[in-house]
């Protein structure tokens, strides 16, 4: 995330945190199975929300699809 500029508008991170239980590499540290909660962190972050799922199914959770509803300030139905 370091090189990644700030963002000019409010941006939310949506935090995958059901790692591998096999898999030791990040130690007790909050991941996905692929990165790390410091990796997606920044101090220009709006927020962050954290959900127990796994790097490869974030995109079709939904549950991140309700936080992103509702940070565009419309509800799931």
């Amino acid at each position: 995330m370091s090189q990644i500029l700030p963002s000019a508008v409010p941006t939310t991170a949506v935090i995958g945190t059901r790692g591998l239980p096999f898999q030791r590499a990040f130690g007790s540290e909050p991941n996905d199975g692929v990165v790390s909660l410091s990796e997606v962190s920044a101090p220009w972050l709006r927020d962050q929300v954290r959900v127990p799922v796994q790097h490869t199914f974030l995109p079709s959770s939904r549950q991140v699809s309700a936080i992103i509803l509702d940070r565009l300030g419309r509800r799931a139905t």
